[in-house]
């Protein structure tokens, strides 16, 4: 049975209250963290600024999360918009249960900025909206942590060396990738075609330039499928391209098309 722990395996949790009322809440996992799954994430909320324990209330107690990423609470709460409540996110696993560092609904945004802030986000999902122009499509982000995939990695170095492994689809772990978020884009360049000579013969990349939201926040080596085309995109390149009072509002992805024989499209077609 899983047991409390003091150790708290998250690097990051951060949040944002978008102006539809929406409170989105993302995390970064300790990679080293090496316990057995299933892992079992929800989100907590609490309405003041120094809770107890007791003070938490469970947001999605029957439908926890199972990857990394995001939970959205769609609860319209007056004390996030005030930024007087404070969210973590809880983490079980058949060893124990872990809890993030509280944070508020805007971070540590003065109450005098966060209106402004609110608005700039809203003009910037607006901007990357499918329906004003951008393009649709799925983020898939690359497992780092769970059970490893012996078969495909070399057991000295931890690198890949198999990426044809249909367990763990080109990546360290079993299963390759988590389940896909949505996830629109904006391209802001033409595609690029271009030719170079290899020791694998001629290689034609073809790079993509977009802009993107910042939640959930991709890494490079996640993969973005686009739903028009059926083509998959690796991501080579996240630049946070604004921030305001230091917290990021878009980003700028450089990504790589996928080739037609790539392994990544055996593991989209399980996902759609």
């Amino acid at each position: 049975m899983a047991s409390h722990s003091s150790t708290n395996p998250f690097i990051s949790i951060q949040t944002v209250v978008y102006q539809s009322g929406q409170t989105a809440v993302t995390w970064v996992l300790d990679p080293d963290l090496d316990d057995p799954g299933p892992f079992s994430f929800y989100l907590e909320v609490a309405l003041m600024d120094a809770p107890n324990e007791e003070d938490y209330v469970r947001i999605n107690p029957n439908d926890p999360a199972h990857q990394m990423g995001l939970i959205m609470d769609d609860t319209i709460r007056r004390y996030s918009f005030d930024n007087k409540a404070v969210y973590r996110v809880v983490l079980e696993t058949p060893k124990a249960i872990y809890a993030s560092d509280p944070e508020k609904p805007n971070g540590s945004l003065p109450s005098h900025l966060l209106k402004i802030y609110r608005e700039i986000l809203r003009k910037e999902r607006l901007r990357i909206n499918p329906k004003m122009g951008g393009t649709s499509g799925t983020l898939f982000q690359r497992r780092t942590f769970g059970t490893k995939c012996t078969e495909a990695v070399d057991k000295n170095t931890g690198q890949v060396i198999d990426y044809n492994n249909d367990d763990c689809f080109g990546t360290e772990y079993i299963g390759g990738y988590f389940a896909g978020i949505d996830y629109p884009m904006l391209y802001d360049s033409a595609e690029s075609y271009s030719a170079e000579i290899t020791q694998m013969g001629t290689q034609e990349p073809h790079t993509v330039s977009a802009r993107a939201i910042v939640y959930p926040f991709p890494s490079s080596k996640d993969v973005w499928y686009e739903y028009s085309t059926g083509r998959a995109f690796y991501i080579s390149k996240v630049v946070v391209t604004s921030k305001f009072s230091a917290k990021p509002l878009s980003l700028k992805i450089e990504m790589n098309m996928a080739a037609p024989t790539d392994i990544i499209y055996d593991f989209i077609d399980l996902q759609i």
